[in-house]
């Protein structure tokens, strides 16, 4: 029942075609499971060392990426003509069992919102701050309505947490950060935002398996007192 996703993948490191081909035969395998969690990343060394598509092309690659993506997830026989990738016409398989969802993270930008609202089919926004979140998911609301979409827009908040046994005291406490009381807090704010689901990262501050595995559990029972 689990789904594997990825959150995010820096899609313009990959060729076009071989991503398309593996996220299908991943989702055939696993019986329609797979959602495909795009970004475009931030690292001009990450770039340089694939050596698909130089960094400042970035968007133009997502956006040629996604309808590569949908050129050989569809029907056969496959046509694409694009910068890159060039399908004359191809039988391409295995198909996946389903459509594959495409969520993107987009940022504040307005032609990253133009690309989710236009060619996704959610959002990946992370834990940065309810007010934040909330300003995010009300301009893509609006965007969404303003170009006619009428496709409801799936929405996955990634929480990296900064666990800490102790509540944090200082005055710069980032979202997020501190003891689980406090992140219970802000999952609360955030959940209030009305997005369809949260993933909650609790690995990078727990010393092991055992503290990871507790401090979930912590988490989640608090979590569900609050209502969320």
């Amino acid at each position: 029942r689990a789904r594997l996703g990825t959150s995010v993948l820096v899609a313009p490191l990959h060729v076009p075609f071989q991503l398309a081909k593996a996220l299908a035969s991943l989702d055939a395998a696993s019986g329609g499971r797979v959602v495909a969690g795009f970004g475009t990343g931030w690292s001009h060394d990450e770039y340089a060392a694939a050596s698909v598509r130089p960094f400042a092309e970035r968007g133009a690659a997502l956006d040629e990426l996604i309808g590569v993506c949908r050129a050989v997830w569809g029907p056969d026989p496959v046509v694409y003509d694009g910068e890159v990738t060039k399908i004359a016409s191809a039988v391409v398989g295995p198909k996946p069992a389903r459509p594959i969802p495409i969520l993107l993270a987009a940022g504040a930008s307005g032609r990253a919102r133009r690309r989710l609202v236009d060619h996704a089919d959610g959002w990946l926004p992370t834990g940065m701050g309810a007010e934040a979140v909330a300003e995010q998911w009300r301009r893509l609301r609006e965007l969404a309505a303003e170009r006619g979409r009428t496709e409801p827009i799936r929405t996955v908040l990634r929480v990296n947490t900064r666990y800490s046994a102790a509540n944090y005291e200082g005055s710069d406490r980032r979202p997020f950060q501190g003891g689980v009381d406090q992140i219970v807090e802000d999952l609360v704010a955030h959940a209030e935002i009305g997005l369809d689901e949260i993933l909650v990262d609790l690995q990078s501050t727990t010393r092991d398996a055992e503290e990871l595995k507790d401090v979930a559990a912590q988490v989640y029972e608090k979590a569900r007192a609050a209502g969320v």
